[in-house]
């Protein structure tokens, strides 16, 4: 009864002062409750009447009109606060020198913006209108924290110009800086400086993806001054073409520093004899302007057997002897050399000027080398392939396995043995290797190596190939007993892993990745399999293997597949990385390729035929 009076006493006293308030203001001149929200004397009025209902344990029931103000007067303050904040944040940053709510996205700053105005919408439980520009941004921000704000690049990707990939790329094929490099050849015509830059030129633009020109004095004097020039026109003593060799020179060094000035990061290489410490000099200023940093490398061979066959090469394909006879061409060729051999100043440690300079020479017939203040990963990559390669022309061979399993089902990839039209193939390869490699035309042996990948059906191609044991005579008239076609496994030959992909046909790629499927389509090079490889892995992985290849003078002899020998052969042809993935490597066809300084000749032989050959990359667009 007491508890029910005391009850009663609060409802008349909370019910009173409800009235009060309704007819008077609590303070004189301060606004109506019409006016609700307008200033602090409706805080007063709204925290007084909040602390009444908080402390309402009896459930006093208030006026109906009083719980309705109550609960207007709590929208409207959180209104205001909110609304105060917005513009305070829009006027100024929340830290110092970061981005204001318009640059959302921008930084960490944005984070923290999100947050707040994101748990004040959670706790929004009293309907309270957000500003308008507010409840937009809070908007946008919440759909844009799901897009991942400040994403990181793939490894490599700004470097990846003209790829659209949704995936990292290996970071090996693209250059590590922007630095700007002069690779100055120096030395004797005939030395094999041709063969040797325009290999490396290849090797640079092809591996690590750096624009990279050849700039040859030959063809500079050939453009400018046409017609015959026999060797007379080479002799040093002669003022007036001195003056003009002078001026082909004037001429190449400036369009390599106009080639470096439109690049961020490029190579030239100077072919050239380049025989003087004074051209040699000149070449070091117009550099230094170019802020090029500048490697000179002197290739010299003195072998009479590497001389003879490479001057009846250069005769054969030199332009300057187009028409003349060969034995006629020779003559002259000699002649030219004896020329420069006059006047020939070798890089020299010693020398006050050249000893600062970074150089590196190359004898190849006495495998002599040197390096002198050589450092850094790109110049030592390039000291590194010259060293491996042959001056000499060598010939070497490549076919793709015979008709596997998975080629008959039209399946990519696996591990799948040969078909009875595989193993026909790889009988019809012995053969071919027996009767036109390992043999030379009065059948006396050849050293010839045999190179598969690590898989099965490369190994069942080579399996018929005879392997016997011969004796070799090498360079210095020593005999050696040689192990003729011993297969070599590599696994850096493996075709491209197709990963989720491995072992499906083309039609169930599309059917069950439509979206891989579809950007394999958009970037071929680029793309790479869910879990597996793309073609810009397998240039990473074959880096290697073209040093292989080059090293050794022997024919050598290549069972591969199709991804890895379209890689092979467009290096070696002169054609682009995105080239590569389109290029046809058939079924039955044994491909001879012959790098030579100014083309790589090629020779296909097709060994086998059968008719509607499946060989599982019968797709749109091939594998």
């Amino acid at each position: 009864f007491r508890d029910d009076i005391h009850h009663k006493v609060i409802e008349h006293i909370v019910s009173d002062m409800y009235d009060n308030e309704s007819l008077q203001d609590l303070e004189p001149g301060s606004p109506k409750r019409t006016d609700i929200g307008s200033n602090a004397n409706h805080t007063k009025k709204f925290s007084r009447r909040k602390s009444i209902s908080d402390e309402n344990e009896l459930g006093v029931t208030f006026p109906k009109a009083y719980s309705m103000e109550l609960a207007e007067a709590e929208r409207v303050v959180e209104e205001d606060i909110v609304s105060k904040e917005y513009e305070k944040e829009n006027s100024q940053d929340l830290e110092p020198g970061y981005p204001k709510s318009t640059d959302i996205d921008s930084n960490a700053n944005v984070r923290k913006r999100i947050s707040r105005r994101k748990s004040i919408s959670d706790e929004n439980e009293l309907g309270v209108t957000l500003p308008k520009a507010y409840s937009m941004e809070l908007a946008e921000a919440e759909k844009e924290e799901f897009q991942n704000l400040l994403p990181q690049s793939a490894p490599g990707a700004s470097a990846a110009v003209g790829h659209n990939i949704a995936n990292s790329i290996p970071l090996s094929i693209f250059p590590i800086q922007p630095d700007k490099l002069c690779i100055c050849f120096c030395g004797l015509p005939g030395r094999g400086k041709t063969h040797i830059s325009r290999r490396l030129a290849r090797y640079l633009s092809f591996f690590h993806a750096l624009p990279t020109k050849v700039f040859n004095v030959c063809e500079y004097r050939r453009t400018l001054y046409t017609g015959w020039k026999d060797a007379d026109w080479f002799d040093p003593n002669n003022s007036e073409t001195h003056n003009l060799r002078n001026h082909c020179h004037s001429a190449l060094l400036k369009d390599m520093r106009e080639y470096l000035s439109s690049h961020s990061n490029a190579i030239v290489i100077m072919d050239g004899t380049n025989a003087t410490h004074e051209r040699r000099r000149e070449v070091f200023n117009q550099m230094k302007i170019a802020r090029a940093k500048l490697i000179f490398v002197e290739v010299t061979n003195d072998s009479a057997d590497f001389l003879s066959n490479q001057y009846k090469n250069i005769v054969k394909t030199c332009p300057d002897y187009a028409g003349i006879s060969h034995s006629e061409a020779e003559l002259d060729y000699a002649r030219r050399v004896e020329h420069y051999r006059l006047h020939f100043e070798s890089l020299d440690d010693t020398h006050e000027v050249e000893s600062r300079w970074c150089f590196f020479r190359c004898d190849h017939s006495r495998k002599n080398f040197s390096l002198h203040n050589v450092h850094g990963y790109l110049p030592l990559k390039v000291v590194n392939f010259i060293m491996n390669m042959r001056t000499g022309i060598h010939s070497f061979y490549m076919t793709r396995h015979g008709q596997s399993e998975y080629n008959q089902l039209g399946r990519i990839g696996g591990d799948s043995g040969l078909s009875e039209h595989g193993l026909a193939y790889a009988h019809k390869l012995a053969e071919y290797v027996e009767e036109k490699i390992t043999k030379d035309e009065n059948g006396d042996p050849i050293a010839s190596r045999l190179w598969t990948s690590s898989m099965k059906r490369t190994k069942e191609t080579a399996q018929f190939i005879k392997r016997y044991k011969v004796i070799i005579r090498d360079e210095y008239g020593d005999d050696y007993e040689w192990e003729q076609m011993k297969p070599h496994a590599w696994f850096h030959l493996d075709e491209l892993f197709a990963g989720a992909c491995d072992g499906m046909t083309y039609e169930e790629i599309a059917q069950q990745f439509p979206e891989e499927w579809d950007r394999r389509k958009t970037d071929k090079l680029a793309y790479r399999y869910p879990r597996g490889e793309s073609y810009l892995d397998v240039i990473a992985r074959l880096e290697p293997m073209i040093t292989e290849i080059e090293r050794h003078s022997e024919p050598v002899v290549i069972v591969a597949h199709q991804g890895i020998l379209r890689i092979i052969y467009a290096f070696y042809k002169g054609l682009t990385r995105s080239e590569a993935p389109h290029v046809s490597i058939p079924l039955n066809t044994i491909i001879k390729l012959t790098p030579t300084p100014y083309d790589c000749l090629e020779e296909r032989s097709l060994l086998y035929h059968m008719s509607a050959a499946k060989d599982g990359q019968d797709e749109p667009p091939s594998h």
